[in-house]
C-alpha cells in the first residue's frame, strides 16, 4: 500500500508544480495594469525601432 501512495504522490507532483509557481507570482493583475504595461512596451519598441533605423541609415 505504501508503494501505491508513493506512486500517486510522484504522479501528482509534476502536475501541481505549475500551480505552485503561479501562486508564488501573486494575484492576477487587473486589465488596466495590463493595458498600461502593453502601452509602455509598445512605446519602448517604437523607440528602439527608430534608434535601429537611425543606426542603419547612418552606416
Amino acid at each position: 500500500m505504501a508503494a501505491d501512495v508513493t506512486g500517486v504522490a510522484e504522479e501528482t507532483s509534476p502536475k501541481s508544480a505549475p500551480c505552485s509557481v503561479l501562486r508564488t507570482m501573486g494575484s492576477r493583475p487587473n486589465h488596466e495594469s495590463v493595458d498600461l504595461a502593453w502601452s509602455k512596451l509598445n512605446e519602448i519598441d517604437a523607440a528602439l525601432s527608430k534608434s535601429l533605423e537611425e543606426l542603419v541609415l547612418s552606416s
